[in-house]
């Protein structure tokens, strides 16, 4: 699971990618000492957002906690589950080969954005929508002190 501030990072990049700010980009992937490339950051960030929206749609996270373990465990046994881990899978192994290199970073991280939006956002133009998912990420985010 990604720290704060690694989670901040991906979302400011996922959303610097909703606003085709390939600038903004650039300058998040600019890893400092110790910081992972960004493309991997967004890569882990982007199966853990997909995972979460797989299991709200499907009233998971809905459910009393005591029979969320078991419900899980059904979901894992699933088709859905299957995909989700092999798209994680994939940006996981782009994210390898990007390495510290720009252009695929910023390839990954629209199409990470495109992978979200799928899931989780009804209309591709839905602007409202988006802002939600955003503000959204950012608190669930910020509650990862």
């Amino acid at each position: 699971m990604l720290t704060m501030d690694q989670a901040l990072r991906a979302i400011a990049a996922l959303e610097a990618a909703w606003t085709q700010d390939t600038e903004a980009i650039d300058a998040l992937a600019g890893a400092g000492q110790g910081e992972e490339p960004l493309a991997a950051v967004v890569a882990e960030f982007v199966g853990e957002v997909l995972r979460g929206v797989a299991l709200a749609v499907t009233g998971i996270t809905d459910l009393p906690e005591g029979q969320q373990r078991a419900a899980v465990a059904e979901f894992k046994k699933g088709i859905l589950a299957d995909m989700l881990a092999a798209v994680a899978g994939t940006f996981q192994r782009w994210a390898i080969s990007a390495g510290s290199d720009i252009r695929p970073t910023r390839d990954l991280t629209v199409a990470g954005l495109a992978a979200i939006l799928g899931f989780a956002v009804e209309g591709v133009d839905n602007h409202d929508g988006v802002k939600e998912l955003f503000d959204g990420m950012r608190a669930q985010a910020m509650a990862r002190l």
